[in-house]
Order: structure tokens, then C-alpha cells, then sequence
């Protein structure tokens, strides 16, 4: 995890030098208890030469336990990763195990009761001949493994309010090891000592120190260490330490030289006194040049930040997306332009405040959002139609906690989207496609849609039929069996119009013989196919099925009766024609041929009298085509016994008695006229003769009567 610093700044280095240094500081601590515990199995007495008091050593238990807390630090040198989970517990375990033992070592000095442990190790080495006691864990030094292995052991606990009060200990232990110290270099035995028991040993204070302070420097950006390095440079820091380790130094070369005779007393404390001054106001004008650079720095930092705010504002302004911001407390920070407008609510009404002090219920509700991403610190999603009081929106808002660099949450953001018009259009698409499912639901014809995949995305109930089962890929229509129109020859099902229309052809009117589960009996259908090509490269197939069965089964059954009725008009001695009001004959029968001497020939009603030769009864004038008796029933007119002429090509004359009468529809309007004429020209000269016969007989009567007379 990073510290929570500008990195921007010159201070962004102050945590990442403070945590290698305190990985140094783990470093030496640890070497130290290592080389004492090295020392006393080779029985090498160079520790106890050159510690201050000479006799008080570091005891192989201390070493032991300062090995271990080394052991723990090092362990937890990475906070965060699932991958240090294990080695962090470990850490954890050790630092428990140290706490476990100190606290052991303090209550049988409270209690009185004998402690062993501590002298396990090198035993003979620990009995101290000049005070007749044994070199054991020092009060002060139990106490100090106490609170510092507590320390290790909570270095990660997290609070609220961002505080680690364990790091307080930290505090203590190191002004136990401080005082010990100046004990030992100033000779004051109370400052590292409790009454007569055993002191701490100049080694263990300062190993203490050291440990005390990596443990600090390891998380240079949590609690009070995040509060004491501010955004101070690690040059202010330094001198810090300084302020504590110099004068330790100073101290510790003035009584040197003072028990070496270099000088007196005297000499001594003002030589101690100068040089203590003197560095003082070094570090304090250092300091003060220091901080003149930070607050100029900081101004440019600030100018800088200003600038990029006004530009982050200039962009949230002209963004279509209402953003604002809320603090843990639930104030709004700030709104831009696009929240105002859905809110309609001026950032000066709003900022500092909290919903509850702005807006009604519905709007608090819409809010509460915001608490549970803070709280559970996580991202929240979600689509809701609110009345702002500016209008009804549909809004898509993502709501997110901002944290800072360690993690710790200090405002809430929410970006809302204004999808109205998206989803008054997805409403009027869903309308739409209710509509469009209405409408091929009540179309005769089977319609399916199917996209580039072979998907169905569209079709009505009917078009199930054409597989027997329900749809979800076109290649379920190939399970049926085509065939072309003769029910005979198999149809190729690349080429069926839906197959075709994903190649981006189209087909029109393509007969079809389907079997299938649903009609084993087979069905006709008549079919069309259409390409709709949505984009470029983006088409969807349109196929439409319409049973013809029932019609082709209809026609099938109308041409067998017209062939009966041709049958039988054909057998008939007398002419039949059917003509529509097209004048295209429907019926011409043989004996109508035989009579005109000409069969039917699709020409002009108007030229039928010419080509036919069709004359008034005199034989001499053509007959006028609009009195024709077939043209006469096909405006509705019906005549019985007409009598014309026909002179046929051979110029054959021929006299015939025509009737005609119209063909009405199912509403009365006339549809088709019909003629039924007779060729008489025989009857006729028979009915001439007779009378040419009747005639001399009269003449013959009239004769004998007059001869009478």
C-alpha cells in the first residue's frame, strides 16, 4: 500500500525512504542480539568491553526474543496481497509468542515467583560475580518486549477515525530506551535500573530503540507518524532524529573525556553547552530554510492544483452526465452544470448541505445509495425513474466511494446518466415490437426473421409450422422435406428464400412442397424471401410462407370441372361462348368453331363482326358490334331468338338464331356474358320451300275456282 502523499511533491519521498530505512533499522537490531548470542557460545567477551557498565550484557533470552520480533518485522514488510496473508499471520504468531513469554517474565516479578527461562540459556555464564546475582531479564526490558511486541502484533489494525493507538507504545518503549541510555552514558543507574533488580542492558536499550523505531518507519503513513511527518521533507525528518541521537553523542563524548582527564568539569559542560547550542540553531536555520522552500513549493503545488481543479470543473461542467460529490458526512462537496439542470437546484443551494436539508422524501430515498457504497465501500449500480422536482428522469447512476492512498474512504461520487430519451425510445421499441408481433400474429402467412448466426429473432405462431416444433435456429427449418411443385423432385435447401436472403438475395413467389411432423400429408406453400441489410455488413433474412394448399387443391378441382364442362358443351350441336367484359373468351365449344368457321382468336370485340362475318338478317349490312348479342349481355342485356347472317371465309352463308343472357357475380354485377346461337339456314330453305309450295297450291286453288265459275 502507498502512503498517502501528493507524489507530485518533493515530500512524495519522506514514507519510501522512512520504510527502507526502517528495514536497515531491522537490519542492525537484529544483528546485534545475533552477535551476542555468537559471542557467548564462543565465550567472547568484545560486547561486554565495549558496552557502557561493562558487566550488563544482553541476556540470551532478550537476544532470543529481539531475533524473533527482527524475524516478525521482516515477515511484515508488504501490508497488503493475498499472497502475504500467510506470512503476515506467521509474523503475527511470533510477535504473540514474545508478548507470551514477557508477560510471564512480569507477573512472576509482581508475584515473586521464580522465572527460569531467562537464565536457561548459557547458564554459566550469567551469574555476575561483583553483584551475586544472576544476569536475568531486566524489569524495564520485560516491559519494553511487552509493549513493543503488542505494537507488532496490532501494526495493522485499522480504526476510524485513522489512529493506531498502539503506535503509542512505540512512543514509550522508546523513551524507556532513550532514558536508559543517558543512563548508562551519563552514569545515572536510576534512569536504566528499578531499585535493586537487575538493569537493562545497553544493548537491549538500544536494540529497543531501534526496533521501536522501524516498526514506526514501516508504516511512516499511518496514525500519528502520518500526523508527525506531515508533508515535511525526509531532510526535516532527519533532523528530527538528530535532535535526539546528537546530544546522546555529545553527552557521551564529554564524560569520556572527562574520565580520560582530556579536560575538567567544568570545561566540560561548557564545551557540552556550546556545541549543543551550536547545533541547535544549525538545525533550526536549516529548518527554517527548509520550510521557506515547502510553504513556496506548497504555493505552486496549490497553484498548480488550483489550475487543474478549474479545468476538472470546466470539464464536469460540460459533461452530460450529472456529477456530484458528498463527504462521509453526507455534504455535498460539489455539483456540476448537468445536476443542476435534472435537479434543478443552483450549486450554492446545495453545496454544504445534505439531502435531508434540500429535498422531499422520494429524493432522500434516492440517496440512501450513497451510504451503503460508503459503508460497504464498494461500487453501486443502478437504473431508477425519479422525479427530481424538475421534471421525471430515467437516470443510470454509478455510485463509488473515494479513498485515499491507504485505503481510507473520505467521499462518496455519483455520475449520473440522463437515459429519458434512451428509454423512452426503448418503451417506444417495445410498443413497437408488441405492435409488429400483433400484426404478423394476424397475418395469414407464416413470417420469420432470422439474423447473420441463424437465430430466429422473429416470428408469429404460425411459422412454427414450418418445422413442427418451436423455433431457435433456421436450421431447424432443414429438418422438413422440400419439394418442388411436382411433390416429386427434391427442393435444394440453399436455395430456400430464407437461405437466400442471408446471401443477400431475394425470391419471389417460390411453390413449394412441404412435409413435415405437423402436415405428414404434405403442404403447398407459396414463398418469398427478402435481405434487410441493417448496416454494411449487418443483414437480417425476411421469409414469408402462405399456405396455397386449400387454393391449388380449389383449382385443381375447378380445371377437372371446367374439362367436364368442355366435355359436355362439346357434345352439344349447338355453339356456347363465354366471354368476360374484356371480350376474352372462357368457353368457345367446338360446335360454336363449326358454325362461325373460325375458332376463338383473342382480338378487339369491336373487329368481331368483320372477322366473323356477322350481318343483319338482309345478309348485306355488317352488323354493328356494340348490338352483337354477346355485347349486348355483357352490359347486362339478355336476347332470345335473334336472328343474323354468318358469310364465312368460303362465303358460305349461313343464317343462326342467337340467345344471350349475362353471368352475374355473388354481388350482381355482371362478370362474363353467354351466347348459345343454332345454325337454321336449313330449317330456313325448308320453311321456303314449303312455302314456295303452299304458294302454288294456293295459285292452284285460286285457278280451280275460277274454273268453277
Amino acid at each position: 500500500m502507498k502512503p498517502k502523499f501528493d507524489t507530485s511533491s518533493i515530500q512524495s519521498s519522506t514514507p519510501f525512504i522512512l520504510i527502507r530505512l526502517g528495514k536497515v533499522l531491522i537490519v542492525i537490531a537484529s544483528a546485534i542480539p545475533a552477535l551476542n548470542i555468537i559471542g557467548r557460545y564462543f565465550n567472547f567477551q568484545l560486547l561486554t568491553k565495549v558496552t557502557p557498565g561493562h558487566i550488563i550484557t544482553m541476556n540470551p533470552l532478550s537476544s532470543v526474543c529481539f531475533i524473533v520480533l527482527g524475524i516478525a518485522l521482516w515477515l511484515l514488510q508488504e501490508e497488503d496481497g493475498d499472497q502475504f496473508k500467510y506470512q503476515r499471520l506467521l509474523a503475527r504468531c511470533l510477535a504473540l509468542a514474545v508478548t507470551i513469554v514477557t508477560f510471564c517474565k512480569i507477573l512472576s516479578l509482581v508475584l515473586g515467583l521464580e522465572f527460569k527461562l531467562d537464565i536457561l540459556l548459557f547458564r554459566e555464564q550469567l551469574f555476575l560475580e561483583e553483584t551475586q546475582s544472576w544476569n536475568g531479564m531486566a524489569p524495564n526490558t520485560a516491559f519494553s518486549f511487552f509493549l513493543l511486541s503488542t505494537t507488532i502484533f496490532f501494526i495493522d489494525k485499522k480504526f476510524n477515525d485513522g489512529k493506531n493507538p498502539f503506535q503509542y507504545l512505540n512512543f514509550i518503549v522508546i523513551l524507556i530506551s532513550l532514558l536508559s541510555m543517558y543512563g548508562y552514558i551519563y552514569g545515572v543507574r536510576y534512569l536504566y535500573g528499578i531499585l535493586s533488580m537487575i538493569p537493562m542492558s545497553f544493548y537491549s536499550a538500544l536494540c529497543l530503540y531501534l526496533f521501536s523505531t522501524s516498526v514506526l518507519f514501516l508504516r511512516p503513513y499511518k496514525g500519528q507518524m502520518r500526523m508527525l511527518i506531515g508533508e515535511n521533507p525526509i531532510e526535516v525528518v532527519w533532523m528530527r532524529l538528530a535532535a535526539l541521537i546528537l546530544p546522546l553523542i555529545i553527552g557521551y563524548l564529554k564524560t569520556q573525556g572527562e574520565k580520560m582527564d582530556l579536560y575538567d568539569k567544568e570545561f566540560g559542560t561548557a564545551i557540552f553547552t556550546l556545541v549543543t547550542y551550536a547545533i541547535s540553531m544549525i538545525l533550526l536555520g536549516r529548518k527554517s530554510s527548509i520550510q521557506f522552500k515547502l510553504r513556496s513549493t506548497k504555493k505552486e503545488i496549490e497553484d498548480l492544483r488550483e489550475a487543474e481543479n478549474e479545468r476538472l470543473n470546466y470539464l464536469f461542467d460540460h459533461s452530460s452526465t450529472a456529477i456530484y460529490i458528498r463527504d462521509v458526512k453526507g455534504k455535498f462537496k460539489f455539483i456540476n452544470k448537468k445536476f443542476e439542470e435534472i435537479f434543478g437546484k443552483r450549486k450554492a443551494d446545495i453545496v454544504d448541505k445534505s439531502p435531508e436539508n434540500i429535498w422531499s422524501d422520494d429524493l432522500i430515498n434516492w440517496f440512501k445509495y450513497d451510504e451503503e457504497a460508503l459503508s460497504a465501500g464498494i461500487v453501486k449500480e443502478n437504473i431508477e425513474s425519479i422525479n427530481t422536482g424538475n421534471g421525471r428522469f430515467d437516470l443510470g447512476t454509478k455510485k463509488f466511494p473515494i479513498k485515499h492512498s491507504d485505503g481510507e474512504i473520505y467521499a462518496i461520487c455519483g455520475m449520473s446518466a440522463d437515459l429519458t430519451a434512451l428509454k423512452d425510445s426503448e418503451r417506444k421499441i417495445v410498443e413497437n415490437n408488441k405492435l409488429i408481433h400483433s400484426i404478423i400474429e394476424l397475418v395469414g402467412e407464416m413470417v420469420f426473421v432470422v439474423d447473420q448466426k441463424g437465430n430466429f429473432i422473429l416470428y408469429n405462431e404460425k411459422a412454427k409450422r414450418i418445422t413442427g416444433k418451436k423455433l431457435v435456429k433456421y436450421k431447424q427449418v432443414f429438418e422438413s422435406k422440400f419439394f418442388y411443385p411436382d411433390r416429386k423432385t427434391s427442393f435444394p435447401k440453399e436455395e430456400l428464400p430464407g437461405a437466400r436472403a442471408l446471401r443477400g438475395l431475394a425470391t419471389r413467389d417460390r411453390e413449394l412442397f412441404v412435409i413435415n411432423d405437423a402436415f405428414p400429408e404434405g403442404k403447398i406453400f407459396r414463398a418469398i424471401g427478402e435481405p434487410l441489410f441493417l448496416s454494411e455488413d449487418k443483414l437480417v433474412a425476411i421469409a414469408i410462407y402462405r399456405d396455397i394448399t386449400k387454393r391449388r387443391n380449389f383449382q385443381q378441382r375447378l380445371k377437372e370441372s371446367e374439362r367436364r364442362i368442355k366435355d359436355i358443351l362439346s357434345t352439344i350441336g349447338e355453339g356456347i361462348i363465354i366471354s368476360d367484359k374484356n371480350g376474352k373468351f372462357l368457353q368457345f365449344n367446338s360446335a360454336a368453331a363449326n358454325i362461325l368457321g373460325k375458332g376463338p382468336v383473342e382480338i378487339n370485340p369491336s373487329e368481331w363482326p368483320a372477322f366473323y362475318g356477322l350481318y343483319l338478317p338482309d345478309g348485306k349490312t355488317l352488323y354493328s358490334a356494340d348490338q352483337l348479342p354477346l355485347q349486348r349481355a355483357l352490359r347486362g342485356e339478355s336476347v332470345s331468338d335473334e336472328e343474323i347472317i354468318i358469310i364465312t371465309d368460303s362465303k358460305e352463308v349461313k343464317r343462326v338464331l342467337i340467345s344471350a343472357k349475362p353471368i352475374h357475380n355473388d354481388v350482381g354485377s355482371v362478370i362474363a356474358g353467354l351466347i348459345d346461337f343454332r345454325n337454321i339456314t336449313e330449317f330456313r330453305h325448308v320453311e321456303q320451300a314449303m312455302k314456295e309450295v303452299a304458294d302454288k297450291y294456293q295459285e292452284l286453288h285460286d285457278f280451280l275456282d275460277k274454273t268453277r265459275d
